[in-house]
């Protein structure tokens, strides 16, 4: 019986997956189905990384498309079903060739060659300029890889995918990729979780392609970012809200007020260590309102220039500007002032 439960089981997914087969490979409704298999074309790339030159032969189902895709793999089995998919990447109504690169237990690697309607085909394999952590730009054009990647269409202006390769369970790189046009990709944000030694978690965050300056590069006890009061969710919450939030969308901004100096705290409660002293009438920018298990506290950023006197947390980033996000109490911030030109 279980054998039999197990089978019809399995039919029933195969009834779903056929159902679902032609829509699967139109590149939008009403387009033809598409044939795609893919080879190895036994060259060599030349990257170590991604040794392998793989091609997607591409027919549609009316003959109005013969084409061939080639892109650069560290996979060359034969599991065409995660070797080729069609996704839409950028957001304009038609879906894209997503292209596997490499796969592992954690991360998967995926290229892309987007359906430029114009010419009623796929383009080559995305190519950018690499941004990576630190500032470092990797200045060859390089095949464009998305990690694992979660989309965003309602990103500002055209929408963003967001790109997180995992180092285990406690470090990892965070990418957020939008379209300078419908064809043209570029970075908007770098955020990685790092191994700073000694005992140390560092986090870093540097933004490139919205015309804002936020940097941060903090450091926090590691028993104390991954313990028991969810610190590294918090985190994560943080620069998340700058690069695909509010942050990047909403300027909304407010200044330190019915105090002298107050403290930019860690986390959001009164017991979390100081980031920095704030004075009175600094400007910070609002991330989140309602925080904290009795919802008082508010998530802010402020930058390098604002910061004033710095505590226990040593914050750097070369000859760059700093910034730091943090939690303050919400009676101690009211509205920026409106100025007004007579």
């Amino acid at each position: 019986m279980r054998r039999f439960l197990c089978a019809l089981a399995m039919l029933l997914t195969l009834l779903c997956l056929t159902a679902r087969a032609e829509d699967d490979w139109r590149v939008a409704e009403g387009m033809p189905v598409l044939d795609i298999t893919w080879r190895d074309t036994g060259e060599s790339t030349g990257n170590d990384r991604r040794p392998y030159r793989l091609a997607a032969d591409i027919r549609a189902e009316d003959g109005s498309l013969t084409q061939t895709v080639t892109w650069e793999s560290a996979e060359r089995n034969d599991r065409i079903a995660l070797h080729v998919r069609l996704v839409d990447y950028n957001f304009d109504g038609f879906k894209d060739l997503q292209l596997l690169t490499a796969m592992g237990a954690r991360n998967v690697f995926y290229a892309v060659a987007l359906w430029n309607e114009e010419q009623g085909r796929f383009l080559e394999a995305e190519r950018h300029c690499l941004h990576l952590p630190g500032g470092e730009i990797v200045q060859e054009i390089t095949q464009a890889e998305f990690c694992n990647p979660e989309f965003y269409p309602n990103g500002n202006p055209w929408g963003q995918i967001l790109s997180v390769e995992e180092d285990g369970f406690y470090y990892r790189t965070e990418y957020v990729y939008g379209w300078e046009s419908r064809y043209g990709l570029t970075t908007y944000h770098v955020a990685s979780v790092y191994d700073a030694g000694e005992g140390m978690i560092g986090e870093s965050l540097e933004q490139w392609g919205t015309g804002l300056n936020y940097w941060w590069n903090q450091v926090y006890p590691e028993d104390w970012y991954y313990g028991e009061g969810n610190a590294d969710a918090k985190r994560t919450e943080a620069r998340r809200l700058l690069m695909l939030g509010r942050g990047t969308v909403d300027g909304y901004w407010m200044q330190v007020a019915n105090v002298d100096w107050v403290n930019l705290r860690q986390l959001d409660s009164k017991d979390s260590p100081s980031l920095a002293r704030l004075n009175r009438g600094t400007t910070v920018q609002v991330l989140a309102t309602g925080c904290g298990e009795d919802g008082g506290w508010v998530l802010v950023y402020c930058s390098n220039d604002d910061l004033g006197v710095r505590t226990d947390i040593d914050m750097y980033h070369d000859d760059k500007p700093d910034g730091a996000t943090g939690y303050i109490w919400h009676s101690y911030l009211e509205p920026e002032p409106v100025i007004r030109c007579e």
